[in-house]
C-alpha cells in the first residue's frame, strides 16, 4: 500500500496560523484549533508516511519515459482520486470531495 508524502509545508503553515492569527478573537476559533491539533498531530515517524524521494522517483520515471504521461500519482489517496474523477458522476464526486475535506 502506498503512504502519503511526508513534507514540512505544514509546519510552516503551523508557524503561520500562529504568527498571524489570535485564535482567541477569531470566529473560526475551533476551526483554527483543529487545524493546529492536526499539524501538530502530524510526526515524520507516523505510518502511511513516504519520504519526498518518491516523488524523486516519479520524475526520474518521467524524464526517462519515451512518451511521459501528463500525470504521475505518487500516493495512494491520489491514485483513488484519479480513478474517483474518472468513474464518478460530478455530483457524487463532489460530495465525496466535500467529505474528504471536511474529515
Amino acid at each position: 500500500m502506498r503512504k502519503p508524502l511526508r513534507c514540512f509545508l505544514a509546519l510552516d503553515l503551523n508557524d503561520a496560523l500562529r504568527e498571524h492569527i489570535d485564535f482567541d478573537k477569531s470566529l473560526y476559533k475551533d476551526t483554527y484549533l483543529k487545524m493546529q491539533q492536526t499539524i501538530d498531530d502530524k510526526k515524520e515517524d507516523r505510518p502511511f508516511t513516504q519520504a519526498p524521494e518518491k516523488v524523486v522517483e516519479k520524475i526520474i520515471k518521467a524524464l526517462e519515459s519515451k512518451s511521459p504521461k501528463p500525470r504521475y500519482s505518487v500516493t495512494t489517496p491520489t491514485i483513488l482520486l484519479a480513478v474517483a474523477k474518472r468513474c464518478l458522476p460530478t455530483r457524487l464526486l463532489d460530495a465525496l470531495l466535500v467529505r474528504i475535506a471536511r474529515a
